[in-house]
């Protein structure tokens, strides 16, 4: 049985989100496919608004990212209009995403495969308008770890999604087989620069974000290594 939403302190929420949430509680009461639906995707837009706005600033499009939100999650026709200002909403809502995370568990306490789908789609969504960074990479354990997840299946997720493990150097660092030395040389400086260990070294830095930064690094740079020597490049 679905376990019906907590209860929260209507003082710590913007007063349309509560209503949202306690329509949603009602709908639930009735058990239908139609509810449940509503219900997970008012919880997902609210996480993935909060995921947004973690590291977000004044030159923020909310817009492109609320277009990259219906782009990635399987939002139903009808509520495809209502996304907009249940996102903007969830923003200045002061409930803590895990509250969301936790109500998504409830829906599916027993579906793994369904929350499985969300945090993917959540690592795409995460990086889709700006890079990843310490803040989302927090940000996303947290929830991960709400759906009841633990932490080897986190940083499983996480590498999966941000590490380019492909094994021919060439298709690494996407170049031709007869390329040139000092272009060679270009795209292997364009392609660790991003990630580049002395970025990753602060204090801040979350540690799963800076282990899969030095990885990454050290394939680009053995891809570069493989392809010198297998160009005859000495240099």
């Amino acid at each position: 049985m679905i376990a019906v939403v907590e209860n929260i302190n209507k003082g710590q929420r913007s007063k349309s989100i509560y209503k949202r949430e306690q329509s949603i509680r009602r709908k639930l009461a009735g058990m239908s496919d139609n509810a449940i639906q509503i219900a997970f995707t008012f919880y997902v837009i609210a996480i993935a608004a909060k995921l947004a706005s973690v590291e977000a600033n004044n030159t923020t499009d909310i817009s492109t990212e609320i277009e990259s939100f219906k782009e990635i999650f399987s939002i139903p026709a009808s509520e495809k209009d209502k996304v907009e200002e249940f996102y903007r909403d969830a923003i200045h809502d002061s409930t803590a995403a895990k509250h969301y995370a936790k109500q998504l568990l409830n829906l599916f306490p027993g579906n793994k495969l369904i929350l499985e789908e969300l945090v993917d789609d959540l690592l795409v969504f995460a990086d889709a308008d700006s890079p990843m960074t310490s803040g989302k990479v927090h940000f996303l354990k947290e929830i991960i770890l709400s759906l009841h997840f633990n932490e080897k299946y986190f940083r499983g997720v996480l590498r999966k999604h941000l590490l380019n493990i492909k094994q021919n150097p060439f298709e690494l660092l996407d170049v031709n087989t007869d390329i040139s030395y000092v272009e060679l040389k270009k795209k292997y400086r364009n392609a660790v620069k991003d990630w580049h260990p002395d970025k990753f070294s602060a204090e801040n830095i979350a540690p799963e974000l800076a282990e899969i930064a030095r990885e990454q690094f050290d394939l680009y740079s053995k891809a570069y290594e493989a392809i010198k020597l297998k160009r005859g490049f000495s240099q």
